[in-house]
Order: C-alpha cells, then structure tokens, then sequence
C-alpha cells in the first residue's frame, strides 16, 4: 500500500525525524523526501510492487497516491498520470476514481486531497496542527503531544 506523512515545512511541532523513525520500525524505509510550497513529504512505495508510479512532480504542481487506485480505462501504470492530466485540464470525473487509496494533488498553491469512495484507506490528521499520515503511529511518535 505505501505510507505517507504530511506537515508544513519548518512546522515547530512535528518531528518528521521520529515520524520517520517510526516507518523504520515498520520496516519501510527510503523514503522519498519532497518540498513543494509550504509543505514536507514523505512517501513510501509499495513493499512488493513497485510497478505502479505514486508520485509526480511538474513544474506546475505534484500529484501522489498511496494505496491501489484505478481511473476509467487507464493502464494501471499509468494512471496516476492519467489523473493529474485529468485535473489540469479540469476534467478529473471522481467517479471514475476506483479502488483503496489517498490521493493529494498540489496544485496553484492549493493541496487537493481525494480519497476512495468508502474511505477504506485510512489516513490520520493533528487538529493542532497541520500533519496528516497513512500511519498513526508516525503520527503520534512525530508530535510532542497528541
């Protein structure tokens, strides 16, 4: 499935250190590391299948998934492209969105975040501040308090 952890960059109460410590201890490891606007990313691929491409970044913007996520007739390794081309040009049909997965578009400074109709793939969130992760685990452990 992939893991992500998501915070604003320089944001004083998230560690991203023990958040990523806590994804080690999961045993994933080799996180791909990204800044984009006032964001920090950390995004994990798939353990076993590592066919399917979760990230994309434009100079426009950045589109990433973590889960299984299928759109329309696209080919399953192309589909993320398939999406954010869709949302550029303003013709992204949520409904074809299908399978378990988050998905975050950034785009003209704003972060778009999708997930699957049933929200089966579970992501977590700080209300105090701005972070928002596949783990919980990384969550908690990334935060001096909860």
């Amino acid at each position: 499935m992939g893991a992500f952890f998501l915070t604003t960059k320089g944001n004083s109460a998230v560690n991203t250190h023990r958040a990523e410590n806590a994804f080690l201890n999961m045993g994933l490891s080799g996180p791909q590391k990204m800044l984009f606007g006032e964001y920090e990313l950390l995004l994990y691929g798939k353990i076993r299948d590592s066919s399917d491409k979760n990230c994309i970044s434009a100079a426009e913007g950045i589109a990433f998934f973590c889960g299984t996520m299928l759109y329309g007739n696209s080919e399953r390794s192309m589909v993320l492209e398939a999406v954010y081309s869709d949302f550029l040009a303003g013709d992204l049909d949520q409904r074809e969105l299908m399978g378990v997965f988050f998905l975050c578009i950034y785009h003209n400074g704003r972060l778009n975040i999708f997930h699957d109709n049933m929200t089966t793939y579970q992501a977590y969130y700080a209300t105090s501040t701005f972070c928002i992760s596949s783990s919980f685990i990384a969550l908690a452990e990334s935060l001096d308090k909860l």
